[in-house]
């Protein structure tokens, strides 16, 4: 809620007051968090099939295939 009220406190400054830089540098920062947060997603992701592969084999070993583990991670 913090960063909807930011968001539209700076948008309104520079829509009203021409204080563009505060929002630009606002959003700018908003786009590096996402994509930190995505980079740092994408990173874990051969870790958790690995994970997700073991745990298939020890729980359901009638079930598990390497093609079910591409269609997990690929059709979430």
């Amino acid at each position: 809620m913090q960063r909807r009220s930011d968001y539209y406190r700076l948008l309104t400054s520079g829509t009203q007051e021409q204080n563009w830089q505060e929002w630009v540098l606002y959003m700018l920062r908003a786009v590096e968090e996402t994509a930190l947060w995505t980079t740092n997603k994408i990173i874990q992701i051969p870790d958790l099939i690995v994970e997700t592969t073991a745990t298939i084999k020890q729980k359901h070993p009638k079930i598990y295939s390497h093609k079910l583990i591409e269609v997990l991670f690929q059709q979430p």
